[in-house]
């Protein structure tokens, strides 16, 4: 419903009690730490060496979590626990996690102990791959019976063994055959060397060895000095079963090995680093330390208590934003609006001064979520699925809006289901207001009147703002004219309602609107060739309107897309169903069929849904730009932290 209060806050305390301080902020959980700016001015020698004592605190920790961080993924591989979907994470309470920090010594030993055996198993791989290598290099030479040993040079002859260019081999052979004094074996042929064995007469050496360069001649090597390369590679792979052998010890040992506790390590070095990340944005002299933030203005007194229980001597002192300060957001809404809150987020979160669009989206989003799935089989599905995940889980913040959003979405999609009379495609009951189907043109001009509606509602909000913020001719003049025609268009063809005076007095709603925009929009000037030139060029902005009110065609467009795949799923099953095997295969094509339908136009309402916020509504009055409130409190990765969360 709005942005929350805030209160300025800057803070005195002892260095040697800063830590027992900041722990009790962060078990607070609600006021974010600014960054000191200038203290540079202030620092003794003493308080430089203590921000610079501070910083390499900070360091150590956040190396000790990268450190941690790279063996927990490695250790993924060995985790036999069974994760279900979404399951619930385990809690863990602040005191637990001092509890942590104080047996460090021990978990540091797991970390060192798993590090060590996975060194040894890398190293093991690495020489898995180069035994591989080696088996691989040898393989060409499998068919030569000599031991290399043998192979070698005498007082009479020489000999050559390796590989020429494939291409090269026939000139090879045909050299070595006009040489009484040379013999050659060729081994194996693969599509790129000729492996080959050549013994020759010390007199023709010379002569030969010009043959093999020509050849492309490279000697082989061998990984052992004596014996068979069939002999060779099965000492290879004798050597690589054993190494594999050990490497599965050694992962046998990791699996045996609980990675819980380093899990629980790992959120609590989080949570300690995180204080040591804010200690590094305060202020420090030789023996004080202060600092400035932000914390709810309904939560200061509770944060004034926070500070006496922390320490007797500090001093708090908190005061209202100054027209200089730029405070961070904090959004407070219902429980309907408040999983809309991440949408808004992610376009931009509103500024500390700027109206808060969560609870005018909400409304709009979950219609139009319901609009283009529009079938109340499904938003029963959505809305139950949604439902049991909360119940069955305890998922993060953002989780929980994403999952409360589209539960919501589905009670909205079960009540326009209803309207179009659609139920898992079937019609069981006849429609309240219209079928898709049955009457699209209906359905497609209903689209378009929401659209009115929504771009209305964006402009009217553009005046109540402006009228706050005391410009009240952009109210008038702005906005209000545009407000006057997108209502009157619509009335002009209210004689088809029967109404007679309806067209006149949209007519009138359109001739008045356009009449301000013409002589208002340039206000600054009182030239009135200006003035009207500026008026037309402004009236030509009616064509951005009308492709605005054209983009909820979306909302048409994917209504009758759920229904028309629904309806070709019923069709194939009820080809199927004629016979007992059909039936069966019938089951799993409906029910498949549906989830997935269900999936893929949740994912397109979910997008579009957002598109029209995004593009359509907020551009009408809403500029964004500002900072979430982001508290210094204790999260974790693995565990749901307590004591230090509250919103």
């Amino acid at each position: 419903m709005a942005v929350l209060p805030m209160k300025k806050v800057f803070l005195l305390g002892l260095e040697r009690e800063r830590e027992a301080i900041l722990s009790r902020l962060q078990r607070f959980g609600r006021l974010q730490i600014e960054q000191v700016k200038g203290q540079e001015e202030i620092l003794s020698v003493k308080g430089a060496e203590t921000a610079k004592e501070i910083a390499r605190q900070r360091d150590g920790y956040r190396d000790k979590l990268s450190r941690l961080d790279a063996l927990l993924a490695e250790l993924a591989a060995f985790d036999s626990r069974k994760q279900g979907f979404m399951a619930p994470k385990p809690t863990l309470s602040l005191d637990e996690i001092e509890a942590v920090m104080e047996q460090e010594a021990s978990y540091l030993a797991q970390v060192e102990q798993c590090e060590e055996i996975l060194r040894r198993m890398r190293a093991l791989e690495g020489r898995q791959r180069q035994l591989q290598g080696q088996a691989e290099q040898l393989a060409p030479y499998r068919a030569l019976t000599t031991p290399v040993e043998d192979v070698g040079d005498t007082r009479d002859t020489a000999a050559f063994l390796g590989s020429v260019a494939a291409p090269e081999l026939p000139a090879l052979k045909e050299a070595v055959a006009q040489q009484p004094l040379a013999a050659l074996q060729v081994i194996a042929v693969d599509a790129a060397h000729g492996h080959i064995l050549l013994v020759v007469h010390r007199s023709v050496a010379g002569e030969m060895s010009q043959c093999l360069a020509k050849a492309s001649f490279s000697r082989a090597s061998f990984p052992f000095p004596a014996g068979t390369p069939s002999e060779m590679i099965a000492q290879i792979f004798k050597e690589i079963r054993e190494s594999e052998s050990e490497r599965v010890g050694l992962g046998a040992q990791l699996a045996a090995q609980s990675i819980a506790p380093l899990e629980l390590y790992y959120d609590a070095l989080s949570v300690v680093a995180e204080r040591w990340d804010q200690a590094c944005r305060l202020g420090n002299t030789d023996s004080v330390f202060y600092l400035t933030g932000w914390v709810p203005a309904r939560a200061a007194s509770a944060l004034e208590a926070a500070v006496t229980d922390a320490s007797a001597t500090a001093q708090l002192a908190l005061s209202d934003p100054g027209p200089e300060d730029d405070p961070p957001t904090a959004l407070t809404n219902n429980a309907l609006a408040e999983p809309q809150e991440d949408i808004v987020n992610m376009f931009a979160s509103p500024q500390y001064t700027e109206l808060d669009p969560t609870a005018l989206t909400s409304p709009f989003y979950l219609c139009f979520f319901g609009m283009m799935v529009s079938d109340a089989g499904y938003g029963i599905v959505l809305a139950l699925a949604c439902g049991l995940l909360l119940l069955r889980s305890r998922p993060a913040r953002g989780q929980m809006n994403m999952i409360k959003m589209i539960g919501l979405g589905g009670l909205f999609t079960a009540f326009w289901g209803v309207m179009y009379g659609s139920y898992f495609g079937y019609e069981w009951f006849p429609p309240v207001i219209m079928s898709p189907m049955g009457d699209p043109l209906s359905m497609l001009i209903m689209c378009f009147g929401f659209g009115i509606l929504h771009l209305v509602t964006g402009l009217v909000t553009k005046m109540v703002v402006s009228f706050k913020a005391g410009d009240w001719q952009t109210a008038v003049f702005d906005a209000m004219p545009w407000v006057m025609i997108l209502l009157g268009l619509p009335l002009l063809a209210g004689s088809m309602l029967g109404v007679a005076w309806l067209p006149a007095a949209g007519m009138a709603l359109v001739i008045a609107g356009a009449a301000l925009i013409l002589l208002f929009t340039e206000r600054k000037s009182f030239n009135p060739i200006v003035r009207i030139g500026k008026g037309l060029y402004a009236l030509y902005g009616v064509t951005s309107y009308l492709s605005d009110i054209l983009s909820y065609s979306r909302l048409f467009a994917l209504g009758l897309c759920t229904s028309v795949v629904a309806m070709v799923i019923n069709t194939i099953v009820g080809m199927l169903a004629g016979n007992p095997v059909g039936m069966v295969f019938a089951a799993l094509i409906f029910a498949g069929g549906h989830v997935i339908n269900i999936a893929i136009n949740a994912l397109g309402a979910y997008v579009h849904s957002s598109r029209l916020q995004y593009v359509e509504f907020f551009g009408k009055f809403y500029d964004g730009g500002g900072h979430l409130f982001a508290p210094l409190a204790a999260r974790g990765k693995y565990h749901q932290v307590m004591d230090g969360l509250k919103k």
